[in-house]
């Protein structure tokens, strides 16, 4: 239909021609004129057999021929011949672009994956699986025959949705830390990923952070990656890992000494943590010194009343506080007579 046909002519022999038929009526667009069929159909038609005579005086002859006017083949094109879906996402309506001749029949190879129909050449639905790239050939059928064209279906794994509970991890070293687990909803994760890499002591896997850190290490920002093939999601927390609480005691709560006689020493029994700093209140009295590993040493040289002191050791991890009485007292007097036998006389 449409399309011009090759002129048709008989071969004759014998007499001429005086006179020439056909029936039935040739389909629209169709001549016959001496024996000779030519133009353009302007319809359809099933397969219809027509019978020709050729007459003169000596009588007629006849020859059967069958014509078919077939639809033209149809041009099918889609506006994206690389479609990438979404699992459990419904993808917008696929519509062929159709021209030249009319469908009869869609068909497509391989079957869609699940969720997906095919129906007029239009692909449409929410795919419920995944599935790596794949070519479909699609075929518009009709009397005219077939057109295939190609496009290529992926099916990705939805984003992962993922948060944790804490933003903001403070831990101790050598202490085990509670497992941080994340919170997921979208896709399943494929991979996990995490910049930078974690202190010692602690492991990162499939999302989940857990362990002893080993190692001091200020407030360091981490970004941590869920990764599948519809992409990655991320988000960040923070890590400190902060020295043990420093646990401190003195051999006595409470120290008497003598001014510029007695001298000073107290040493701490410290454990936990390392000492950063020492700090003292109020101030020890002169001649007393508070050392940086807790130490009281050193000769008074000035009385003091019993007085307490609150000390505190610190670190990272916190501080930690002790309390000291101290008095200072004045020395003995000591004193001598020239004399230790008098002699005296009444009223003299």
């Amino acid at each position: 239909r449409n399309s011009a046909m090759t002129t048709l002519s008989p071969t004759i022999s014998g007499g001429n021609a005086v006179t020439w038929e056909i029936s039935p009526s040739l389909p629209s667009g169709l001549t016959f004129n001496n024996g000779v069929i030519s133009g353009t159909p302007t319809v359809n038609m099933t397969q219809t057999s027509y019978a020709i005579w050729a007459n003169n005086t000596g009588g007629s002859a006849s020859v059967l021929i069958t014509i078919t006017v077939n639809e033209p083949q149809t041009i099918v094109s889609y506006s994206s011949t690389n479609i990438i879906l979404t699992r459990d996402i419904a993808m917008a309506s696929l519509h062929p672009s159709v021209s030249n001749g009319v469908a009869e029949t869609w068909e497509i190879s391989p079957a869609l994956p699940s969720g997906l129909t095919f129906n007029n050449g239009v692909i449409s639905g929410t795919p419920t699986v995944n599935m790596t790239q794949t070519t479909y050939t699609i075929w518009a059928n009709n009397t005219g025959g077939s057109t295939p064209t190609n496009i290529a279906i992926s099916v990705l794994e939805p984003q992962v949705v993922f948060t944790y509970s804490l933003s903001n991890l403070i831990l101790t070293r050598d202490s085990a830390m509670s497992t941080l687990s994340p919170t997921l909803s979208g896709g399943n994760a494929a991979t996990w990923a995490i910049s930078p890499a974690l202190p010692n002591g602690l492991i990162f896997n499939n999302g989940i952070i857990s362990g002893t850190p080993t190692v001091n290490m200020t407030q360091t920002n981490y970004t941590i990656w869920a990764n599948n093939t519809g992409g990655s999601s991320s988000t960040t927390l923070t890590i400190t890992v902060n020295e043990p609480t420093i646990t401190l005691a003195y051999p006595s709560a409470s120290v008497t000494v003598t001014r510029g006689v007695d001298t000073v020493n107290l040493i701490p029994a410290l454990a936990g943590g390392n000492v950063a700093t020492m700090a003292i209140s109020p101030s020890l009295p002169s001649g007393i010194t508070l050392f940086s590993n807790g130490t009281i040493y050193g000769i008074p040289i000035v009385n003091m009343t019993q007085t307490m002191f609150e000390i505190w050791a610190n670190n990272t991890g916190g501080s930690t506080v002790t309390y000291l009485n101290i008095t200072i007292l004045e020395p003995q007097t000591i004193f001598t007579y020239n004399s230790t036998n008098i002699v005296l006389t009444r009223n003299s």
